[in-house]
């Protein structure tokens, strides 16, 4: 017996794949712009495993579609959350927490900030993880997952892009980011 796809189906992946083929897109445009290709390909490679779409009949939605975020049950080594941390620092990166689909729980974004040439400030998602993908020992709780990524988060020149870029201030005693 074959499987056949519903109209929403097909429709849904179709939207799935065209926001793959812009993040690929977006990776090599960022390159040329400065940020490290070995960097870069971290940053996807760990995306890949970490953050996945899913899409949902939406009457609203201008294409009748929207996507939702999905967080595979999987773990960041402390190593690599170690060089998310050390890349977001040497390629002037954006670290910022936020809130996931439906307003909890709390997931970290990795951001690359831009001005277009008519001087609009944009910010571009590298990266996005889910604080129960965070190191065991980083995850007893919202608050905890803060303290740990605090020196990055609080990193003056994080600071200033968030600022710069009119992202919502970072609270760091994560107490905004839980109900």
């Amino acid at each position: 017996m074959s499987h056949i796809k519903t109209f929403h189906q097909v429709q849904g992946e179709k939207l799935i794949e065209k926001v793959k083929a812009e993040y690929a897109a977006a990776l090599e445009s960022f390159k040329q712009k400065g940020i490290s290709a070995e960097s870069l390909d971290f940053l996807a490679a760990v995306e890949q495993k970490t953050h996945h779409y899913g899409s949902f009949v939406n009457p609203q939605s201008p294409t009748g579609f929207s996507l939702t975020n999905e967080y595979p049950r999987v773990k960041i080594s402390e190593a690599k959350l170690k060089r998310i941390e050390k890349i977001v620092a040497e390629e002037d990166l954006i670290l910022h927490p936020g809130l996931t689909d439906f307003g909890f729980p709390l997931a970290f974004d990795v951001l690359y900030g831009e001005r277009t040439p008519s001087g609009r400030k944009i910010t571009h998602r590298l990266l996005t993880f889910h604080q129960r993908q965070v190191p065991p020992n980083y995850n007893v709780d919202i608050v905890s997952s803060m303290k740990r990524l605090r020196p990055t988060l609080l990193r003056p020149r994080n600071l200033e892009l968030v600022t710069n870029f009119g992202l919502e201030p970072i609270d760091a005693t994560g107490a905004k980011y839980f109900y």
